[in-house]
């Protein structure tokens, strides 16, 4: 049973917000222009780095992941999960002196085995790979025999980006500790 695929997984509907968004601003700049007022430089690049932020890095991370998997360049661990987080943290936020502030970051993640596969939910590049433990119904546990397919991301500090979720059945598990491989 497949828990998350993220080879099947479409854009994100902000991709496209961000697409359309980046493309009115800098046709409203260029009309701003050609009605003969001044615009300063650095307006339009703006624009243009805040769609090639929300815009394209999404679409070029997804490309990139399917190329990835489609030349075998997954790893493939099997095991049962020997731990399943969800950690929040606080701590002072020391930007702005004038208040007393607190900042929250949220980690999940698993073990299988050996192996670790963590995140913070919102700080995926793409739907590509699994950034949220409960993504429409996909329930993790301790105990539960899965099937791992991912890969370590240079893009995103060499995490391990989880990109196929599988449950498997146990007796489909080896009988000696979880090995990683292609």
């Amino acid at each position: 049973m497949i828990l998350y695929d993220g080879l099947t997984q479409p854009l994100q509907q902000e991709v496209y917000v961000f697409g359309i968004a980046t493309l009115v601003f800098l046709a409203l700049c260029l009309v701003w222009r050609l009605t003969g007022r001044r615009l300063k430089w650095y307006v339009p690049a703006a624009i243009a780095l805040f769609g090639l932020l929300g815009g394209a890095v999404p679409v070029w991370d997804q490309a990139r992941v399917r190329k990835l998997a489609s030349e075998g360049g997954l790893m493939i661990t099997r095991g049962l999960i020997t731990q399943v987080w969800h950690l929040e943290t606080r701590h002072r936020d020391m930007t702005n002196k004038s208040s007393i502030s607190y900042r929250k970051s949220i980690d999940e993640g698993f073990d299988l085995g050996t192996e670790r596969f963590a995140w913070r939910p919102g700080s995926c590049l793409s739907a590509a790979s699994l950034c949220r433990l409960d993504p429409g119904g996909v329930k993790l546990a301790e105990g539960m025999a899965v099937e791992v397919h991912w890969f370590k991301d240079a893009a995103q500090d060499d995490n391990q980006r989880v990109v196929i979720l599988r449950k498997l059945e146990p007796a489909f598990l080896p009988t000696v500790e979880p090995q990683s491989g292609k």
